[in-house]
């Protein structure tokens, strides 16, 4: 018989569920908001045995001003060759925060894409029409902003974009 029981994994879905290490065993999601990054994990990692048949892979999201709001958790039996889990969970985390950003008020956004090794990068800004940095992506975190400095820290010179 199988370890995975669809009653067993209606448990965790449901709102209040303890979803701990203590509880369920090394999970993507919560390693993802530990270390607030990418992660998957995969059958045996989980350490748990009813969750040996599951791989996962999780990605932070931060909101515009880069606080980490949350993670895309995606979980699926292990059924033949991981398919490119890590890195979709990525792009839902890219594109929530990249919607967030087009939503922020009065502000003009500056978009910046590059290639590197076969990773794809999209950094967005946002300004104010004063030039206040009003927030921007993680990919643009790391490109303008590698020692995560407070937004409100932050200065460019902008007389080259006009507003």
């Amino acid at each position: 018989t199988p370890l995975y029981s669809s009653a067993a994994s209606d448990v965790y879905k449901r709102q209040g569920t303890d979803m701990s290490e203590q509880a369920i065993g090394t999970a993507a999601m919560n390693c993802a908001l530990a270390v607030q990054r990418p992660v998957q994990v995969v059958g045996r990692e989980h350490y748990f045995e009813l969750n040996g048949n599951f791989q996962c892979a999780a990605a932070p999201v931060f909101g515009p001003e880069g606080r980490m709001l949350g993670a895309i958790n995606l979980t699926k039996r292990i059924i033949g060759p991981e398919a490119g889990a890590l890195s979709l969970a990525e792009g839902f985390a890219s594109a929530i925060e990249h919607d967030m950003l087009a939503r922020v008020p009065g502000a003009c956004l500056l978009r910046v894409s590059w290639s590197r090794d076969d990773r794809h990068s999209h950094a967005v800004a946002a300004f104010g029409t004063d030039g206040q940095l009003l927030g921007m992506t993680q990919d643009a975190r790391r490109f303008l902003n590698p020692f995560d400095a407070p937004i409100a820290l932050l200065s460019f010179d902008l007389s080259l974009i006009h507003i």
